[in-house]
């Protein structure tokens, strides 16, 4: 975290918090700077996509027990994401609609009017045109979230973590998973209604009410790992 250059956005910043969102103004105003420049007619033909990377960083997030960037939760994997451009069919309208990162690759490809089948390789993302058209619409179920080992000191070798979610529910796993910040246990399955408790903190994996979604995100997950082939 740091305080942007003052012609960017003038101010005193000293919390995290403030630098972070002086940060992200600061990228606001230099991206109207690069759109003020292109040529109108450009401009009007190209299609613009702005998103997150992967989630809040845990120096600016309000919750703790490791619910923050670098985990599967909501506030690890949930990342701000804006398009404008011909195919916005109505500007300035948000959408509940489910999208993952992997389905930018479809949805330009789409765009630029190339044929992915070419390819003859499976794709797992998939285009959210429609979304664009028309913000109801849907193009996906469900969407899977995998956190891994990576050789830098921070996890185990070995452990993973992973969830499905739906539109309302979300089926979180920790297989082993130790993550140096987590005040968690490093096996889990928990299941939590996204509608009602966004923030996670409520497992109902042994909520008989909620039995029925749990198997059946349950199921859902564990054929697309083998699907994937996961161990």
């Amino acid at each position: 975290m740091h305080s942007p250059p003052q012609e960017l956005v003038p101010g005193n910043f000293s919390t995290e918090i403030e630098k972070y969102n002086a940060m992200i103004t600061a990228a606001d105003v230099e991206l109207g700077r690069v759109l003020d420049e292109m040529d109108p007619a450009v401009r009007a033909r190209t299609t613009i996509m702005v998103l997150g990377d992967n989630g809040t960083p845990w120096e600016v997030t309000s919750y703790s027990e490791g619910r923050f960037k670098a985990s599967a939760f909501e506030q690890g994997v949930n990342v701000p994401f804006v398009v404008a451009g011909p195919y916005v069919e109505q500007p300035g309208t948000q959408t509940d609609a489910l999208v993952n990162v992997v389905d930018l690759f479809p949805t330009i490809a789409q765009i630029a009017g190339v044929d992915l089948g070419v390819l003859g390789v499976p794709i797992d993302g998939v285009s959210f045109l429609p979304v664009l058209e028309d913000p109801l619409n849907r193009v996906r179920d469900t969407m899977y979230t995998e956190i891994f080992f990576l050789p830098d000191g921070l996890y185990k070798p070995g452990t993973t973590t992973y969830a499905l979610r739906d539109e309302r529910f979300k089926l979180l796993v920790r297989d082993g998973w130790d993550y140096t910040a987590w005040d968690l246990s490093p096996d889990a399955i928990e299941l939590y209604d996204l509608q009602n408790d966004p923030n996670e903190l409520i497992d109902l994996s042994n909520d008989p009410s909620y039995a029925a979604d749990f198997d059946r995100l349950q199921t859902e997950l564990e054929d697309l790992r083998t699907d994937l082939g996961a161990e």
